[in-house]
């Protein structure tokens, strides 16, 4: 099985009463969750946390996973949207999140 994943959920009709767009990057461990509209970052202890009640985005206890995560995903969203490792166009997305 892989050891993680990247998903994208869009929002093409833009309705107030939908599920907003969300991005995320997701493992075992720990789920990372970027929603684009509100710039808004998330992130959750899928082991002791599976309903994703608890998020730990300012528990400092969590903050390499957080940054580790954030990076990996910015990585595999460039390489969802054809940006090639290490190039100018990835370093461009980076500033995306």
């Amino acid at each position: 099985w892989r050891k993680e994943f990247y998903y994208e959920w869009p929002d093409p009709f833009k309705q107030p009463t939908w599920i907003p767009a969300a991005e995320a990057l997701v493992r075992k461990d720990y789920k990372y969750i970027y929603w684009p509209q509100h710039e808004y970052h998330q992130i959750y202890d899928m082991v002791n946390d599976p309903l994703e009640l608890n998020d730990l985005r300012n528990d400092s206890s969590v903050s390499d996973v957080f940054s580790e995560m954030k990076s990996r995903f910015l990585v595999l969203k460039a390489e969802a949207a054809g940006i090639p490792p290490n190039s100018t166009s990835q370093n461009e997305a980076k500033k995306l999140g």
